[in-house]
């Protein structure tokens, strides 16, 4: 699986979307427009979203808006016949209350921090708000009716142009109020945001963190304060010295709002706006400042602005102590605990979390997606699946010497922000998302261990024995191993997280690159397990495999030639065992000494993997791994050795492991074969072995083996074809557009005088089709095959219908599979092949091969009257 995810560090100065250069949201450029405006000379009026009731949006019930009764007005014609401002006496948190309309407490209390710092530490947030205010905003100065502010929005921030036109009702702002009734800015930054979450309306109802992450596009962390540590206190103090935003909300209340005894409002946002350590009669006392965005409504227990806990402490810790109906005020950090559910701190920065000044935190940043079918895995309770999730691999080099060492001390934070790309906030339904932390499988990887071997692996939760049963043959190899598996790969030497591997697919080769990050399962790989645990070669060849497939999920279940074809190229024979021919021994023992691989199958039992008594499995894939012949008792018994791809359950009959017949062998032989180990390979007799097992696949770079003699070559020839609109002519059964196929000649010469002239076969023909899906699943195999004519006489300078109506073929082999192949005996002479699908206008590529020991000449046309 291909995870879909970018990579990206944080943004450098120049990057779009990054602070200095954010991206223009909805493509509305505030420099242009505001020159256009000035020049036009008249107020700018935005049409993306515009003083209607559309962008108010639907609210709640209780707000009660009565729409019709709204008026959109620029803030000179509501303090006429004074004069707004943007700012008086720069901003602060008590430059606003929320409004009465729309419950967007968690903004307005984000807002809060953003301007919360004390005239002693407003240098710190200054930045930050310049960035999400642009300063040079006014009614004076070029004003013409459009201001701008910036948010950073999942990984990019983002400039957003608005007009100065807000909703009112009888004179009045509908929604945040200024305390200063000239000021504008609070409510144009809420009407800036409004439109960059929809409407109005999409601002009802949020948490902080969000406002928190828009405004800084920095860390953001949540405590749950009945279950924070016990140095919670420490981290805010050193948040409230450093570049940070802080809030809290409180717990729900019977109803939205519920106010409690002790002023407490229920299910509300709050701005945590400062923290300090008062002596109250020779005792330290943690103490929390905290505002509520409504701009009165306070605590009311102790340390509250009437507590007479304040005539405890001295003049200097009695300035702390505002008696002021602001909303804002003090409590203990106990109280604060316990009268809130949660603390949310967001920072450009998270050095403030460790008492060393010298210790400084790294940030990466990575962008991914879910996608339905393909990358959208589910929770570990989705065993099937989980593997397709996006995964990042993460290394932890030893700690810095200048970074605190306190044992369980954290110094990882992680955050997973999703993001729905719908226009409306409100209409984007947060899926419970999270993340899981899996340790390094070993500490000491390595591609290769003491070469490549048939026992260094065995099959994972995946029903892909057809592909590592070849994977098996392939490992007796080693040139065809070297072509599949590039050599000098590892996790040491130029090491970089990506490796490549080689296959054979319809006709040309391929290089295939992945990463190396594997799909695990309680720190355990999900698919193909190696049994020396590091391993990796196996699983790095099954993902690369699983990619050309599409993903993993494509692995399971298929046909062993398919492999055996795209890790040769070569030669594919297929034999029936109960059809075989009574010389097969003596093909595999050729075989097996030649550049071959050898894979078996089983019949399919009454239920899939169905496990008889003899240990043979149903409906599954073997690989052969050698031939032997034994003397027993004086006898020759022929054997053939086999693999379960499992590494174990094996074969429990004849020649099995614990059979007593290898007693009647000379030890020279039982040496040299028996071997009792639990690896899931076994020897059996061939007459066993034609009984048990339904089929054998042999695929070899050269057909030369099939002979017994060594001076007979055969060659091969290949060909690209198509079956399109006008050339899928379908089977002989639809006579009329048979001759429209792609059609091959091949004249074959009198047999070479090395190769034997006995009744053998002397041709393979073999025709692989391909739909060109990127999802081996998604590829529907045709029936196809094709039909083999001979032409004789007038019919060679004839056209190709006379020869189609007047000549049965001499040979022909269908099946819906992804390649069919059949073994021939032809005489000299000239003949037609004709591949095809069963239908016609059945449109696909194929790969046409012709294999044969005699000198062959090969011509490929396109169908019509004349070859």
């Amino acid at each position: 699986m291909p995870p879909p995810h970018k990579h990206h560090d944080m943004k450098t100065e120049h990057d779009e979307g990054s602070p200095t250069n954010p991206v223009r949201f909805l493509g509305q450029d505030y420099q242009k427009l505001l020159q256009k405006s000035l020049r036009s000379n008249k107020l700018y009026t935005d049409e993306l979203f515009p003083p209607d009731s559309s962008s108010i949006g639907t609210l709640n019930k209780e707000a009660d808006l009565d729409y019709n009764n709204i008026i959109w007005k620029r803030p000179a014609e509501l303090v006429s016949p004074g004069k707004p401002f943007f700012t008086v006496d720069g901003m602060s948190r008590f430059d606003y209350e929320q409004g009465s309309k729309l419950g967007n407490c968690w903004f307005l209390a984000s807002i809060g921090a953003l301007t919360s710092k004390d005239e002693e530490t407003s240098f710190m947030t200054k930045d930050m708000i310049n960035q999400v205010i642009p300063a040079g905003q006014s009614f004076s100065n070029a004003y013409a009716g459009i201001f701008h502010f910036r948010f950073w929005r999942f990984g990019k921030w983002i400039d957003v142009v608005i007009d100065d036109l807000l909703p009112t009702i009888d004179d009045k702002l509908i929604f945040v109020g200024s305390k200063t009734s000239n000021e504008f800015w609070p409510a144009l930054l809420e009407k800036a945001y409004a439109k960059v979450c929809g409407s109005y309306a999409d601002l009802d109802g949020g948490f902080m963190s969000e406002a928190l992450m828009d405004f800084t596009g920095g860390v953001h962390m949540e405590f749950v304060l009945n279950e924070a540590p016990a140095y919670l206190w420490d981290i805010m103090n050193r948040a409230a010295k450093s570049q940070t935003l802080m809030g809290c909300a409180s717990y729900d209340g019977e109803t939205r709002e519920d106010l409690s005894s002790n002023g407490i409002v229920g299910g509300h946002a709050y701005t945590v706006t400062g923290v300090s350590t008062v002596m109250s009669e020779g005792n330290p006392v943690h103490l929390v400042r905290v505002l509520n965005p409504w701009g009165n409504t306070e605590w009311n227990g102790k340390w509250s602005d009437i507590s007479s806990l304040w005539d405890t402490v001295s003049k200097e810790d009695l300035k702390c102590r505002e008696n002021d109906e602001n909303g804002e005020f003090w409590m203990s950090f106990e109280d604060f605990s316990r009268n809130f559910e949660s603390l949310d701190i967001c920072c450009l920065c998270p050095d403030f979390l460790d008492r060393s000044s010298g210790c400084h935190w790294k940030s990466q940043r990575n962008f991914g997606k879910w996608v339905a079918g393909t990358t959208a895995g589910g929770s570990m309770d989705n065993k099937d699946t989980f593997w397709k999730n996006p995964q990042f691999r993460v290394k932890i080099e030893e700690l810095s010497k200048d970074c605190t060492h306190e044992e369980g001390a954290e110094n990882i934070l992680v955050s997973l922000m999703q993001n729905h790309e719908k226009r409306n906030r409100s209409s984007q339904k947060n899926f419970m998302i999270g993340f899981y932390v899996f340790k390094e499988l070993v500490t000491n990887p390595c591609f290769i261990v003491d070469g490549v071997s048939r026992f260094d692996y065995k099959q994972g939760h995946l029903g892909n024995c057809w592909f590592l049963a070849s994977v098996g043959a392939l490992t007796f190899q080693k040139d065809i191993t070297k072509q599949v598996i590039p050599a000098e790969q590892s996790f040491s030497k130029n090491y970089a997280g990506i490796f490549h591997f080689k296959f054979w697919r319809f006709g040309e080769w391929i290089d295939v690159v992945i990463d190396d990050l594997l799909p695990t399962f309680n720190e355990k790989l999900v698919f193909v397990h190696p049994k020396t645990s590091n391993e990796f070669w196996p699983a790095l060849l099954e993902k690369a495999y699983a990619k050309v497939c599409g993903s993993y999920a494509d692995l399971d279940s298929g046909r062993r030639s398919e492999s055996m074809l795209d890790f040769t190229g070569g030669v594919h024979l297929h034999f029936v065992l109960n059809e075989a021919p009574a010389y097969l021994w003596n093909i595999m023992k050729r075989a097996a000494r030649a550049q071959s691989l050898m894979c078996c199958g089983t019949h399919k039992g009454e239920a899939h993997k169905h496990c008889p008594s003899n240990g043979i499995v149903g409906g599954h894939a073997y690989t052969v791994t050698g031939v032997s012949k034994v003397m027993s008792n004086s006898n020759p018994v022929k054997l053939v050795r086999v693999l379960n791809p499992w590494g174990r359950k094996e074969w429990t009959g004849d020649w099995s492991d614990q059979s007593p017949l290898w007693s009647t062998v000379s030890g020279t032989e039982s040496k040299k074969c028996h071997e009792v180990l639990d690896n899931g390979e076994f020897w059996m007799s061939v007459e066993d072995f034609t009984k048990f097992f339904k089929s054998l696949d042999i695929c070899c770079l050269s057909a030369d083996f099939l002979d017994r003699s060594s001076g007979c070559h055969w060659k091969s020839q290949r060909c690209i074809g198509e079956w399109t609109e006008n050339t899928a002519g379908g089977s002989i059964q639809t006579l009329e557009t048979f001759c429209k196929n792609p059609q091959f000649r091949v004249r074959i010469e009198e047999l070479n005088e090395a190769c034997p002239h006995e009744d053998a076969e002397n041709i393979v023909v073999s025709l692989i089709q391909n739909n060109k899906k990127r999802h081996r699943k998604e590829q529907k195999h045709y029936n196809i095959g094709f039909y083999v004519f001979e032409m004789k006489g007038e019919q060679v300078e004839g056209g190709q219908r006379k020869v189609f109506d007047c000549t049965n073929p001499v040979a022909e082999c269908f099946a819906y599979q992804r390649e069919v192949m059949k073994f021939l005996r032809l005489e000299p002479g000239e003949y037609l092949i004709v591949p095809c699908t069963e239908n016609p206008g059945e449109t696909a590529s194929f790969v046409l091969s012709v294999f044969s020991k005699h000198e062959t000449y090969f011509e490929c046309f396109e169908g019509g009257d004349n070859p």
